[in-house]
């Protein structure tokens, strides 16, 4: 073949690549949403008339110098054959990459769509605050629920040192309760217990002169620092349903003198002196035994009132001794 013939060969895969420019056009502008004819942008068709020209000029020039020799048709032939080929994959790779665009094009309305759908998710997703409101009202309840099962005994600071603590108690109608303090062992604990609004107070008096194994009069009772009487109730105190501090104590009942026994004070040498009764009727003999005991004395010399000595025989009325009188003791 001539290199003419090769040439009007080369017209008709010059129309054949013209066409195939055309289609790959329409299907990469659509691909990328491109419209030349609005644009007036003709670059992709410089880039496509440029990869299909090249070969097409170069092959031009190429049998223009060397026309008029026979032994280069051969070498020009298998030359534009791999030019040919060579536009044809560069076109293939033009329609891979649109191929791949559009793909890609035509993904992004799902992805879109799954994004929508992630930040719908992320919005109905509670917050750090509402998480944390959340745990401060469980926590609210659970406290509320431990208040109701606990127990019912609290410390409290008061001015009383005996006292320790003070139970909390639940409200009865017809009870008063009392925290009973004994005042005469401190370090015992506190009596706790309920009484009746109308029982009076000498119950309690009489309990406890049973346990100290003493007159009821001895005992005393005393709330807010005032003592009470048998009768008294806690109704007639009017005491508030609420405990109530109570403290018991004894005191000792001065006793009544006899009038035929006298209290006198014996006297020893660099000693205290000692208080001693005994009857007025009384012989100083027995006295004298009386006041040996008392004083741990082994032996009385002698007994001196008013600077003179007494004798055995002698009674305290004789001698006019009345009570607070000093006898004088020498062993």
């Amino acid at each position: 073949m001539s290199a003419i013939d090769a040439l009007d060969d080369s017209s008709s895969d010059d129309d054949f690549y013209q066409n195939l420019t055309k289609t790959m056009k329409r299907k990469v502008t659509n691909g990328f949403g491109i419209n030349d004819d609005a644009t007036g942008d003709d670059s992709f068709s410089k880039y496509t008339d440029a990869i299909i020209s090249e070969p097409v000029q170069k092959r031009s020039k190429e049998v223009v110098i060397d026309e008029d020799t026979d032994d280069d048709e051969v070498s020009y032939e298998s030359q534009n054959i791999q030019q040919i080929l060579e536009a044809k994959s560069k076109i293939y790779e033009a329609n891979a990459r649109a191929k791949a665009i559009a793909e890609k094009v035509s993904k992004n309305p799902i992805q879109t769509s799954i994004a929508g759908r992630t930040r719908a998710a992320r919005r109905l997703t509670p917050t750090h605050k509402e998480i944390e409101i959340a745990s401060q009202l469980q926590l609210l309840e659970s406290l509320d629920a431990q208040v109701k099962a606990c127990t019912h005994t609290c410390k409290v600071d008061t001015s009383n040192r005996y006292i320790t603590e003070v139970p909390v108690v639940e409200e009865e109608d017809d009870c008063v309760h009392f925290l009973i303090k004994n005042l005469e062992t401190p370090s015992e604990a506190s009596d706790y217990r309920s009484w009746k609004m109308n029982d009076p107070i000498s119950l309690l008096r009489r309990e406890y002169s049973v346990k100290w194994g003493c007159n009821i009069k001895e005992v005393v009772i005393t709330c807010k620092n005032l003592p009470l009487q048998d009768s008294d109730t806690p109704v007639s105190l009017k005491m508030p349903n609420e405990v109530q501090l109570i403290n018991v104590f004894r005191v000792g009942l001065e006793k009544k003198k006899d009038p035929n026994k006298i209290t006198v004070k014996c006297l020893q040498a660099d000693k205290r002196p000692v208080e001693i009764e005994f009857s007025k009727s009384s012989k100083f003999s027995s006295i004298k035994t009386l006041i040996q005991e008392k004083l741990k004395l082994a032996v009385i010399t002698k007994l001196v009132f008013d600077s003179a000595q007494v004798h055995d025989d002698e009674t305290p009325e004789e001698l006019d001794m009345e009570n607070d009188d000093c006898l004088e003791v020498y062993a």
